[in-house]
């Protein structure tokens, strides 16, 4: 008798939340993201938005930095359940005013959260500059990445002398 009604009860709880994130104004979630980011001078602009059940994806838009072009992207897919959350960009380049930077892109760019460690933003990606992994502490405002240079970037010495040579490749770490 009990499990049936803790079975029942759990199962009325995940349809709930299931329901919930069906239902999600992904938009409006969007919006207040871009709000936030807009107080510490970051813009998207020129973005449409599509939204599906499931997902917001975000489609050719650029994002600016103190009104710098850093980067253009194709599209942006958001996935928003609350215990995990996950923004992936597809051919994500870096803009106009990146000097230096504009021949390198990101095929693929995923931040990713959890509520497991909810102080701690997981980042993945890879493109024509090789591979990296790491991790932004909210808290500390601390990045720390392990990157895999390509061999068109380890010949940018404006970049690589911001990487430290490791076991793994090469770290950078920074805090801001």
């Amino acid at each position: 008798m009990i499990k049936k009604i803790l079975l029942n009860s759990f199962l009325a709880i995940f349809v709930f939340y299931f329901v919930l994130i069906l239902i999600l104004p992904k938009s409006e979630i969007w919006y207040k993201i871009e709000s936030e980011l807009y107080k510490h001078k970051v813009v998207v602009d020129d973005e449409t938005l599509n939204e599906t059940p499931l997902f917001l994806d975000v489609q050719n838009g650029k994002i600016l930095f103190e009104a710098l072009r850093v980067a253009k992207f194709e599209n942006k897919s958001l996935l928003l359940t609350g215990l995990y959350n996950k923004i992936e960009a597809e051919n994500l380049q870096l803009g106009e005013d990146t000097a230096g930077f504009r021949e390198f892109f990101f095929e693929n760019l995923s931040v990713t959260h959890s509520v497991i460690s909810p102080m701690i933003l997981s980042i993945s990606g890879f493109g024509n500059f090789g591979e990296l992994k790491g991790r932004f502490n909210i808290e500390t405002k601390q990045i720390d990445l392990l990157v895999q240079p390509s061999d068109k970037l380890k010949k940018e010495r404006s970049v690589m002398r911001h990487l430290k040579k490791h076991e793994k490749g090469y770290i950078y770490n920074a805090k801001f």
